[in-house]
């Protein structure tokens, strides 16, 4: 059987799901739904129900979603 790696986060500030979806402002079905689908934050599963999510990667997962504010053309500032 192979060995599993222990889990070190001495310096890494990490979250379970409810504080992890109250730092990125979503709630925690929506973060569970996310990590049903697939398309959450990396994470680690702690239990069949229990999860750990680290900031840094919590933090990049948001930084990837970004969308800048559109600044008009010329063309388009005259327009009303």
């Amino acid at each position: 059987m192979a060995k599993q790696k222990s889990l070190d986060l001495k310096d890494e500030p990490a979250f379970t799901t409810g504080p992890a979806a109250r730092y990125m402002g979503v709630g925690h079905s929506t973060l569970n739904k996310w990590r049903r689908e697939g398309r959450a934050p990396a994470h680690f599963t702690l239990s069949w129900r229990k999860f750990l999510w680290r900031k840094h990667d919590l933090d990049a997962f948001m930084a990837a979603r970004r969308v800048e504010a559109a600044v008009p053309t010329s063309t388009e500032e005259g327009r009303s």
